[in-house]
């Protein structure tokens, strides 16, 4: 006999559909219920009551009766009954009456005031409710009328909660950590609670610090967990991505010889795709939560508090900034909050520059905190449309002082070593950097052009620590186009001689190895697209020089530089469009890489 089930035979699920179900009624004798089971007299009426509060089928009537007997005999609700509180505290309250809703949290509050070891539990199970209903995002970035009502009832109970116990906030705050959905449980779900917690803040303001760095570092672990590459695949091909993942027809029916290691390698790495790619959408709506929380924060009380509001909100981020995000290798999105609170006003982005900076020239710093400053000083400065040009000519001021200081101060350093001057290194590339960027800024005047050359960046590629070495291929070619244009420095010679050379640093046994500057660009292009709205007005994409036909060689420019001669510059010509000087044709392509993809704005070599 076949043990396979016969077509049109009811499944076990729906056959236990079938079945009649035995619902206990609520009792409301709960003095007598709690007494009987503590002196053991009856612990049946105990258990059944427990089965029957967990039934869905309990009518608002039955629940109202039996929250009024448990306010009533609260005192003897204590921990040897936690089982019955708990399940209590479970209840489905919130989705039904007004009147339900009330009698809930009458007991609830005067549970928390009796016996306040159950405050924990309590707090939990009204966070919870947080997760509000559904599996697909919200259209918006607000909820439905009925999900914003359920939600504005928990709040008001937990919120009385904190003013009856004070000493409840730090019991809250674990709470909502403790309640926060795994990153994987769906993107509705921590939409939806991350709303919450914001709610939050609006009216315990002494919470608004500590909830931010709960939620950025939630953020954050969801954000390292998603791979870059994956993000450009879903923009670039998403069409081919999905045929990819499905499996011919051919292959849907096959026997045991058919399955191969390659076959479990691709479904492994389907699944593996497919969940990267929820973490995605999750990732972009607590963005937008983060984003749209910023905006309504600074904009209440427009007339009076504006600037205390973004002054605030920025100190907050600011500090989780530096307590978290400075020591977090792969986070590609949650930093663009402080991007977008730069953009709120023009002192904001001078602020954030002033403390970056602080972070690199502190000697007591870790030395990887400083490069990572220095990565985000060059990162803001170049992409952000908020950085006016006179933040960025005072921090290029800053950074090309303290790299001179540097070199000087550097007396018998006689090779490129990264790790012993990785931090000179880093700010190098950030000022060659910023220059290749914002280059159309700086020179746009004579007086601008003027400025640039008084930086000594000439004499600052041509000293022995030789900063172009270690700098990303693309950077530093892209720099000395730019520079070579505009007659500032010429270092195509110094690249060539650095290209027949590796990168040497001495070791501790006296043995030569080649090191690599770590680069970071953590402002690279923002690749989520339903938050993307708050970043790409800000956002400043790479404009190429244009390439005309010079093709004089190095020496013949370094023969020149310093004193151009008049006639090669058309009378008409601003110091701001000086595009007829070029670089070598073998390296002008790499204008166009630098316009486009990841880090830090072109393509890779």
């Amino acid at each position: 006999m076949s043990i396979l089930r016969l077509e049109g035979t009811p499944s076990r699920a729906s056959l236990a559909g079938l079945t009649p179900r035995v619902h206990f009624a609520l009792p409301s004798d709960i003095d007598s219920i709690v007494s009987n089971f503590l002196t053991g007299t009856d612990k049946t009426r105990y258990q059944e009551l427990l089965v029957s509060l967990k039934s869905a089928s309990n009518s608002d009537e039955n629940l109202i009766n039996l929250l009024e007997s448990c306010y009533t005999n609260v005192n003897k609700l204590d921990e040897r009954v936690h089982s019955l509180v708990i399940a209590i505290l479970n209840l489905n309250w919130n989705s039904s009456s007004d009147t339900l809703a009330s009698k809930f949290q009458q007991f609830l509050l005067e549970l928390v005031a009796t016996h306040t070891y159950f405050t924990s539990p309590a707090l939990e199970s009204l966070l919870r409710k947080f997760y509000g209903f559904g599996d697909e995002p919200w259209p918006s970035t607000k909820p439905s009328v009925k999900e914003e009502l359920h939600f504005s009832r928990v709040h008001e109970t937990i919120n009385q909660i904190l003013k009856i116990i004070p000493m409840s906030a730090n019991v809250l705050l674990q709470a909502c950590d403790i309640c926060f959905p795994f990153m994987k449980r769906g993107s509705r779900v921590n939409q939806s609670y991350v709303y919450n917690l914001f709610k939050i803040c609006t009216y315990r303001p002494e919470m608004r610090s500590k909830i931010l760095s709960l939620i950025i570092k939630k953020v954050i672990s969801i954000d390292v967990q998603i791979p870059r590459k994956l993000l450009e695949a879903l923009d670039d091909d998403e069409e081919e991505m999905e045929t990819d993942a499905k499996m011919d027809d051919t292959e849907t029916v096959f026997t045991m010889d058919d399955v191969s290691r390659s076959a479990a390698s691709r479904i492994t790495s389907v699944v593996d795709t497919n969940m990267q790619q929820q973490l995605a959408q999750t990732l972009d709506l607590l963005m937008e939560q983060i984003f749209v929380f910023i905006k309504e924060f600074c904009s209440r009380d427009a007339d009076e508090n504006e600037i205390i509001h973004h002054q605030s909100i920025f100190m907050d981020f600011l500090d989780i900034f530096e307590h978290q995000l400075l020591n977090v290798h792969g986070s590609h999105h949650v930093q663009f909050c402080m991007f977008y609170l730069c953009t709120l006003r023009p002192i904001l982005p001078e602020l954030f520059l002033t403390a970056l900076w602080s972070k690199v020239t502190r000697m007591g710093e870790n030395a990887v905190v400083r490069q990572t400053a220095a990565h985000y000083i060059a990162s803001v400065v170049s992409r952000g449309r908020f950085v006016s040009v006179n933040a960025t000519r005072s921090i290029l001021q800053q950074m090309s002082k303290w790299c001179h200081a540097y070199v000087e101060a550097q007396q018998d350093a006689t090779i490129c070593d990264v790790k012993m001057h990785g931090i000179f290194y880093s700010v190098c590339q950030g000022l060659f950097y910023i220059v290749a960027f914002r280059h159309a800024d700086l020179v746009a005047t004579e007086k601008g052009l003027k400025w640039v050359q008084s930086l000594g960046l000439a004499k600052l590629v041509t000293s022995r620590l030789n900063p172009l070495k270690p700098c990303l291929p693309a950077v530093a070619q892209n720099f000395a186009t730019v520079t070579r244009t505009y007659q500032i420095a010429y270092c195509f010679t110094v690249l060539e001689k650095n290209s027949r050379s590796q990168l040497p640093t001495v070791s501790l046994s006296g043995q030569q190895t080649v090191t690599n500057l770590n680069c970071f660009f953590p402002f690279d292009p923002y690749l989520l697209n339903r938050s993307a709205v708050f970043v790409n007005d800000q956002y400043r994409e790479y404009e190429p020089l244009e390439q005309p036909g010079d093709e004089r060689s190095d020496s013949e420019n370094e023969e020149t530089f310093g004193t151009p001669p008049k006639e090669s510059l058309p009378k008409c010509m601003s110091p701001g469009s000086f595009t007829h000087l070029v670089s070598p044709t073998k390296l002008s392509r790499s204008l166009d890489k630098f316009s486009y993809g990841s880090s830090p704005g072109f393509k890779a070599y």
